[in-house]
Formats: C-alpha cells, sequence, structure tokens
C-alpha cells in the first residue's frame, strides 16, 4: 500500500507540472491572440472619402485651397466638406487621387498637398486646340501614396492656371483611402 501511494504521490506531481506547463502554453496563446486581434481591429478601421464640386467658381486664384464641398462618401470622417482638409484619423499607408478639366483655350494646374507641402501636381491644357467653339475640355489626374500619421492634413491646391470648370456633373474630384 505504501508503495501503491508512493507511485500515485509521484504521478500526481508529474500531472502538477504538466499543467503548470500547459497553463503557460494557454497564457502565451492567449496573448498572442490578443496581439493579432488588435492588428486584425486596427486593419479592419475603414477610412475613404470622395468631394466633388458641381457649382460655378467665378474666380479661383493661383495657390488658392480647393474646397469640395459635394461629398459621395467620407468612411471614418476625415473629410471636411468646409475647408476641402482630409485629416488622417488613423496611421497609415492611404492613397490620394485628384482630377481637374480645362476648357475654353485655357489651363489649370493643382497640388496634392500634405501639411503644407506639395507631393504631386496635375496639369489639364486646353490651349492650341484649333477649334472655333469653346468645347476643347481637357483633364488633369495624379495620385500618389502618402504614409500618414493621426492628424497629417491633405488637400488641393491650384498652383496655377485661369481654366478651371465646373459642370452639373462632377468633373473636378479629390478623393482618398487608407490602404
Amino acid at each position: 500500500m505504501t508503495l501503491e501511494l508512493s507511485f500515485l504521490r509521484g504521478e500526481v506531481e508529474n500531472l502538477q507540472e504538466t499543467n503548470t506547463k500547459l497553463m503557460g502554453e494557454i497564457n502565451n496563446c492567449n496573448q498572442s491572440l490578443e496581439i493579432m486581434t488588435e492588428k486584425v481591429e486596427g486593419n479592419n478601421r475603414r477610412v475613404a472619402f470622395t468631394a466633388v464640386t458641381a457649382q460655378y467658381i467665378p474666380s479661383v486664384y493661383y495657390r488658392t485651397d480647393m474646397i469640395y464641398p459635394n461629398v459621395i462618401t467620407n468612411l471614418g470622417g476625415g473629410y471636411n466638406r468646409a475647408t476641402g482638409v482630409f485629416t488622417a484619423p488613423v496611421s497609415g499607408t492611404y492613397i490620394f487621387f485628384t482630377s481637374v478639366v480645362s476648357w475654353d483655350n485655357k489651363s489649370i494646374s493643382t497640388d496634392i498637398v500634405l501639411n503644407g507641402n506639395s507631393k504631386v501636381r496635375t496639369f489639364a491644357d486646353s490651349r492650341g486646340f484649333n477649334v472655333p467653339e469653346h468645347y476643347v475640355y481637357q483633364t488633369g489626374t495624379n495620385l500618389v501614396s502618402l504614409q500618414l500619421q493621426v492628424g497629417d492634413r491633405v488637400w488641393v491646391r491650384k498652383y496655377s492656371g485661369t481654366g478651371y470648370i465646373v459642370h452639373s456633373t462632377p468633373m473636378h474630384t479629390f478623393s482618398g483611402y487608407l490602404l
């Protein structure tokens, strides 16, 4: 009986050691799962916007910040229709796109601006077409990927030109999204 009791005590000790090791492994797995869950939830944050202008602006001056008051999409709430500025709600890599249209034998150029610094430029030039009517339209577009931190600001600024036209169907657009 004493031999059997000693044997059982040894088995209990072995089981306790195994249980302690397994509990440690379970804790490690739980920590890894929490870290992965945080990453996935952070990556599921959807941020995207498209804003347009479909109203006539009689004069857009040199180096004027463009405002696109008609918002089609604003997931994440980063775009401000009153200022035309997108403010990054989360850090990450974003894609931005803009388009402009020139007409009436004129040109226009705009920049995508990050925190006051121009990153890329569009250019649309309807000059040089030997057409008697004023119906020559040219489109300028550009796209840029930017690494943003929370609070970084991106907008479109007119660089030069006088050929800004607005149509009832929006032709001037500003869009962005988080990858």
